[in-house]
């Protein structure tokens, strides 16, 4: 199965198992998720101008980066369609996009930070090599800073 429908396929039985809360994002809670958000923003997103958001999501890094940076241009984009939807209906003047970055790439330097939080724990054929894909396509489209994470207690390799 492609990396892409293993993705949407987990997700949108999460939007059926849970509906619009937050554990539609197999984050646990929003007290875990706002420890993170916070830990993103402290890793270099004060006074960046734009921000990607790869992996959104239903969006809750919108909100937390506009109360941080009032005039940031933002920009969500997930695989999930119905991740997208959500997003859409909680944030309306926001953009969200439903796009996979690795196929349908973006300009080189479009954005001064991109952000990836939890896009990297379910395990395909080869995480490693899938990882060192995206990141690479991530790096690309940042001009100033690049954050992500690969937390997961369902790691093999727990380095």
């Amino acid at each position: 199965m492609k990396y892409a429908d293993k993705v949407v396929d987990y997700f949108s039985k999460l939007i059926d198992r849970h509906g619009e809360s937050v554990e539609v994002v197999d984050w646990g809670s929003e007290s875990s998720q706002r420890l993170r958000f916070d830990v993103i923003y402290e890793a270099g997103l004060g006074g960046v101008g734009s921000v990607l958001d790869v992996g959104c999501g239903r969006g809750d890094f919108y909100p937390y980066i506009l109360s941080r940076s009032p005039a940031v241009d933002y920009l969500g984009v997930d695989l999930t369609p119905g991740m997208v939807s959500l997003a859409q209906k909680r944030f309306p003047h926001a953009r969200f996009e439903c796009r996979d970055v690795l196929v349908d790439t973006l300009p080189e330097g479009a954005f001064d930070a991109v952000v990836a939080s939890g896009i990297f724990h379910i395990v395909l054929e080869d995480n490693i090599a899938f990882a060192r894909k995206m990141i690479s396509s991530l790096f690309s489209c940042a001009r100033k800073v690049l954050v992500f994470n690969m937390l997961s207690s369902h790691a093999s390799e727990k380095e």
